[in-house]
């Protein structure tokens, strides 16, 4: 009998180095599905683990065809794109996919998710139909350091709760909900009786745009915004945008300004414009927007703003 046990107990511990002697291995497969396998991975574990797993790893994800196949497959890049880079000796396809400026929108913390953040608030400013820019790099931080005829107007209070003319909310207070692709309710910046202006400038170079391709490619500009005005109070809306060069001089700008009534029920409204013409020298990009209610009550019954974009667009 204990004979009989030590057999079985020989044959289990021999059929299971059977099974381990044909179980494959991940780096028994060839390189191929392995490169196939980590196009499906994400860029940041890709660099932060899978690379540094093993020396066969790393150089898969070293190739110039591995990040190239991940920017065609993600659509961070098309081929016209990638063709012109590698023809000026600037393609750089790892760079390109995790800064890449020309597939994600410029503007940051559109929707209000980060508080502030990014955004430079300028409260009291009157917002007139040509208003002249002027911006300058003091100490490497951008500003506006004059709005043209954009008058600033000082009535606010010291301890206002009001001053930055601007309140996150997460509700539809008075708004018809808005959502985000993937079905979730969008936070927005909603304004008060007071004017309420916020911006950010834009740097094409720190962004890692390529001047030769703004030259050769031209690829269009996406300017969108939404906003709302409530069902039981009027507002208005208005959005600046401007170009300018390596010297802050102002080369193009758009404006657009929105009365909006309370029996548009606080339906949404997109603004889109899309630039394509554009001069070469084009470095820095301002776009500024705001609003406020027109009937001048207390609390935050002027018009929403959220979803702000500046995008490249080369399809």
């Amino acid at each position: 009998m204990f004979n009989f046990i030590i057999s079985a107990f020989q044959q289990q511990i021999k059929a299971k180095e059977n099974l381990s002697s044909s179980t494959i291995k991940i780096n028994d497969l060839p390189n191929e599905v392995l490169n196939l396998i980590f196009l499906h991975l994400p860029a940041n574990e890709l660099c932060r683990s899978v690379s540094l797993t093993c020396k066969k790893w790393k150089n898969i994800l070293d190739s110039v065809s591995f990040w190239t196949e991940k920017l065609l497959l993600d659509s961070k890049a098309n081929l016209e794109l990638i063709k012109y880079l590698n023809l000026n000796g600037c393609y750089e396809p790892k760079k390109l996919y995790i800064k890449n400026p020309y597939a994600k929108n410029l503007i940051k913390n559109p929707c209000g998710d980060q508080n502030f953040d990014h955004w430079c608030l300028k409260p009291n400013f009157f917002f007139q139909q040509n208003s002249n820019y002027e911006i300058n790099d003091e100490n490497g931080c951008l500003d506006v350091i004059k709005l043209g005829n954009l008058e600033q107007i000082n009535i606010f209070k010291s301890g206002n709760s009001e001053s930055n003319g601007f309140l996150i909310e997460s509700d539809n207070n008075g708004s018809q909900p808005i959502y985000d692709n993937e079905n979730k309710l969008i936070k927005k910046f909603a304004t008060t009786h007071f004017m309420g202006s916020k911006y950010q400038i834009i740097d094409l170079e720190k962004e890692g745009v390529d001047r030769n391709v703004l030259k050769k490619l031209k690829p269009k500009i996406e300017i969108i915004d939404y906003y709302a005005g409530r069902h039981d109070c009027d507002s208005e809306y208005h959005i600046r945008v401007g170009l300018f060069d390596d010297n802050f001089k102002i080369i193009y700008s758009i404006a657009f300004d929105h009365l909006i009534s309370q029996l548009n029920n606080g339906k949404w409204h997109r603004f889109y414009q899309v630039l394509e013409n554009y001069p070469d020298n084009l470095r820095y990009i301002l776009f500024h927007h705001g609003g406020k209610d027109t009937q001048y009550w207390s609390g935050y019954y002027g018009v929403k703003i959220t979803n702000s974009t500046v995008k490249f667009n080369l399809n």
